[in-house]
């Protein structure tokens, strides 16, 4: 069922500000600033303000803009003056691609009930609220059909990253830098059709700087060192400090995914926050302050940088007794530190402690801490080349399953010697591991099990869905009541790996064997997910291993498939002429 164009609206309860401000008129006796004792609420409290708005909230105000898919942001200020009343409403943050969306929220706040005052030492006191409201334009089911590109019309500046940084401090801006990647050309085409959109060119050029970090830059380099240590693709948004704001590390054909993007770093910008720099500067001055030394770490751990020397720092400064707080351990469990480095050393020295600790934390926040310790320390063992380090990775790995996992856990254990093969590039060992390990775990993948198992899991998240009232797509001006899901099929994730050790294999050898086993595996992932192939793995391992007609019929759907999705497929197209012209391929790498 096609969905395009039907507007749900997200109600940001959960992540909305309210800020404290005494009257303008003092109460009576009083001769100091008042310290807020209840917040202002709507009557009802959170599930009345919910249903208020989805009663009244106009959530297709997009469509008469044709608003592409995405999410649309809107922070509206308010005042609860002392008898509830709402007043001066403004709406402070308003979606290029949305102009509507603004004075739609402030509307309907404005024509709302009074609200509950907020008090002060037991007397009601005027109250400055900040409320989100987020509007989202669902994308097809299956697939957003981009529009097809012009030239990019992004006004990328031909200026060095400092120069950028020193031109946005100047102006009151953001730099906006575009890393490209030379691995996935595919990747920079599907920016370059959002790119090509006069509405997000025209916000980038209000709150931005824009520069490309490109293959040839001069400060790609310093870039890397600076903010991507991973080299990850994707944008970056950088304040006037030199401080990183926001990375979105994906691109996009959807111009409204940018545009979201944006209105986030520059919140982040604008709302007063104390920066990067400022938190250095005490921690060096005041060794002590360790809610500095906290929110530093936290900082830098949202930016995906590596905290752990940083870490240890701060760990030695801690007394013995912080170090049996709760608290504490707490902190530095969530911090995810190397198994290599001496904070996990530390923080694991009191069994009992750690093991009550982190016992309490919910199981999601166990599983995700877990990961990036895992993935830290095999990107230590990596750089190290260390076969022992990556031992060690996989034994923690293992751990994480329990004793009853059996061979998930020793799937978990072998799944990183192979990530650890494939990071050093030893391609002998890499391809000797793949070949186990794909066939024992994934190969033997049962369909109508994945299958049964998505189908038990999609009524799960049916039972879990919360009901929203939408516009009907059908019936203008009529609002319909619809659960929202959150479902990825299992199917899709093991496709997802096949395709990788597919890709992987290809990569890595010429060998026909092991080539044509690797053509097993990617036929395995498209029977699993429809779009497990949109790299296009499949057509070329079977024209490299001599199937050129089939692997022509393949390349054939694909580009279609990739002009559906990204609005074009130069990548895909050159291919395919390669293939019909009977030449070699790019990207090979021999043994």
């Amino acid at each position: 069922m096609k969905i395009r164009g039907l507007f749900l609206l997200l109600i940001s309860i959960g992540s909305n500000r309210l800020f404290a401000q005494p009257s303008a008129v003092k109460p009576e006796g009083d001769t100091s600033t008042s310290r807020i004792t209840t917040k202002a609420q709507f009557p009802g409290g959170t599930s009345g303000w919910v249903k208020y708005l989805q009663q009244h909230l106009n959530a297709g105000v997009a469509n008469a803009e044709k608003a592409p898919p995405g999410n649309y942001l809107v922070r509206v200020q308010f005042m609860v003056d002392k008898e509830g009343n709402v007043t001066n409403v403004n709406p402070v943050l308003t979606p290029a691609l949305c102009k509507s969306c603004g004075p739609e929220a402030a509307r309907v706040i404005q024509n709302g009930p009074k609200w509950i005052p907020a008090t002060a030492d037991g007397k009601a006191v005027e109250y400055k609220a900040i409320q989100q409201i987020t509007f989202q334009v669902a994308r097809d089911t299956f697939i957003y059909k981009a529009p097809a590109p012009g030239p990019p019309v992004m006004p990328f500046r031909n200026l060095g990253l400092q120069e950028a940084i020193q031109e946005a401090g100047e102006a009151g801006k953001m730099v906006f830098a575009q890393f490209e990647v030379a691995t996935c050309e595919r990747c920079n085409e599907t920016a370059d059709v959002a790119f090509a959109s006069k509405s997000l060119a025209d916000a980038v050029a209000q709150k931005c700087i824009p520069i490309k970090i490109g293959l040839n830059s001069v400060d790609r380099a310093d870039f890397i060192k600076r903010y991507n240590p991973l080299s990850q693709l994707g944008t970056f948004f950088i304040s006037p400090d030199s401080e990183l704001l926001s990375h979105y590390a994906r691109t996009s054909s959807r111009p409204g995914d940018y545009m979201n993007e944006l209105e986030k770093a520059y919140l982040k910008q604008t709302e007063g926050r104390v920066t990067l720099k400022e938190l250095d500067e005490e921690w060096n001055a005041n060794p002590q302050n360790f809610v500095a030394m906290e929110l530093n770490l936290v900082r830098r751990q949202s930016f995906g940088w590596n905290t752990d020397s940083l870490l240890d720092v701060y760990v030695r400064r801690l007394s013995p007794d912080s170090l049996q707080s709760d608290r504490t351990i707490s902190f530095l469990s969530g911090m995810a530190p190397s198994i290599f480095s001496a904070t996990n050393a530390i923080m694991r020295r009191n069994r009992q402690v750690f093991s009550r600790v982190w016992n309490s934390l919910p199981q999601t926040k166990r599983v995700e801490i877990n990961r990036r310790v895992i993935s830290k320390s095999l990107s230590q063992a990596i750089t190290a080349k260390s076969v022992s380090m990556a031992e060690a990775v996989a034994r923690f790995s293992k751990g994480t399953y329990g004793t009853a996992a059996g061979d998930r856990a020793q799937q978990g254990y072998d799944k990183q010697l192979l990530n650890y093969y494939l990071g050093v590039k030893d391609t002998l060992n890499y391809v000797a591991h793949a070949m186990n390990y794909y066939d024992r775990y994934l190969m033997v993948t049962d369909l109508a099990s994945v299958l049964k198992t998505d189908s038990v899991n999609r009524m799960k998240s049916l039972d879990a869905a919360t009901t929203e009232r939408v516009e009907d797509p059908r019936n203008k001006g009529k609002f319909v009541n619809m659960r929202r899901i959150s479902f990825v099929p299992q199917g899709s994730i093991i496709a997802a790996e096949l395709i990788h050790g597919a890709q992987s294999m290809y990569l890595f050898t010429t060998r026909q064997e092991h080539l044509k086993k690797a053509v097993e595996w990617a036929k395995k992932a498209r029977s699993l997910y429809e779009f497990a192939d949109m790299e296009g793995v499949l057509p070329r391992l079977l024209y490299t291993t001599g199937d050129t007609l089939q692997a022509i019929v393949l390349q054939k759907e694909l580009v279609k498939k990739s002009q559906q999705v990204r609005g074009k497929s130069t990548v895909e197209q050159a291919t395919l002429e390669l293939m019909e012209a009977g030449k070699p391929l790019p990207n090979r790498v021999a043994l």
